[in-house]
């Protein structure tokens, strides 16, 4: 048995049965442990339900399989304002992965490494003109980042 999955119960006997000054801090790492392996499981339920939802695209999609570890044959990057909102809805959905952004330019290259230093000023004219109809300053900023890096 590991001790990511030992029960609160099995805590408490070994408690009663490790006497001595180890025995807190055994437990107190334990207690860690199994909290952190909750938040894992919990982070890997998540993104799998964003898997297999229908609020997905190749460029998402390469920021998914990226965070997750899992290879990916080809390398998308978004294109337009539809492809950075399903990126960006990602990012709100598992906020934790937005600062590791920087990681699927790592992996992608050239085109990502434009976009992840304009996320930011991308993601605020997006936030700002979402509800219009085509977001021509998102359009152009992320026309622009990528144009930086084409040069």
């Amino acid at each position: 048995m590991t001790i990511a999955v030992l029960t609160e119960g099995e805590i408490a006997d070994l408690r009663r049965e490790m006497r001595g000054h180890h025995a807190e801090a055994f437990i107190s790492a334990a207690l860690s442990e199994i909290e952190n392996h909750r938040q894992r499981t919990a982070q890997y339920e998540r993104a799998m339900l964003w898997r297999n939802g229908y609020d997905t695209g190749s460029s998402s999609e390469t920021i998914w399989a990226v965070m997750m570890g899992v290879p990916m044959k080809h390398n998308s990057y978004p294109l337009d304002v539809s492809d950075f909102g399903r990126c960006y809805r990602l990012l709100k959905w598992m906020p934790a992965w937005r600062p590791r952004l920087p990681e699927v330019a790592v992996v992608h290259g050239k085109e990502w490494v434009g976009l992840v230093a304009a996320w930011d000023e991308i993601t605020a004219a997006y936030e700002e003109e979402k509800s219009e109809a085509n977001c021509p300053k998102t359009y152009a900023l992320i026309k622009r980042a990528l144009g930086e890096v084409r040069r």
